[in-house]
């Protein structure tokens, strides 16, 4: 795990995955680092895989909600099931810079980060931690929203991450 991050490359190279999660993240849109609908596809969550891992290597004894939390601002507490609801939604996309966090992120921006972290944790460790999951499942409903109108082939992504998200 303490590899250096130029030379670590899990899209490309199946060694640097754990064992659960090539188990677990089968389909090959999740290690496509092309396609925005994937979740390493897009820079936001390529650039959130890679600061996470760096940040494990920097931390390896620290919990993953502490960076998560620094994710957040120190306000994880308000990235809760609340922000699913159609009104949050609406507000999301409306007002966003109202949204939850709305002055930093983009609320697109932060949950592909938290997909991200979430499914980068179980390719470097071969685990989801349960203090982060309910983040991951908050994300992919926010990001299935109806609101948002996703594509076919978005849905079906994301299902596959609650998936991989569930039996983590």
């Amino acid at each position: 795990m303490h590899d250096n991050s130029e030379e670590h490359d899990p899209f490309h190279e199946p060694m640097h995955r754990s064992r659960r999660s090539r188990e677990l993240m089968t389909e090959d849109f999740f290690w496509d680092r092309v396609d925005p609908d994937c979740p390493f596809g897009s820079e936001t969550g390529r650039d959130a895989y890679f600061s996470y891992h760096e940040w494990r290597n920097e931390n390896p004894r620290s919990k993953i909600s502490v960076y998560m939390n620094e994710i957040m601002l120190g306000q994880s507490k308000g990235y809760n099931e609340s922000l699913t609801s159609d009104a949050a939604m609406m507000q999301s996309l409306k007002t966003p810079k109202k949204a939850f966090l709305g002055n930093e992120y983009a609320p697109d921006v932060l949950d592909i980060t938290v997909i991200a972290i979430c499914l980068g944790q179980l390719i470097d460790e071969g685990k989801i931690a349960t203090s982060i999951k309910s983040f991951g499942e908050i994300a992919i409903k926010r990001q299935s929203h109806k609101l948002r109108t996703p594509s076919q082939q978005r849905l079906e992504i994301l299902e596959a991450c609650s998936r991989v998200f569930q039996n983590a």
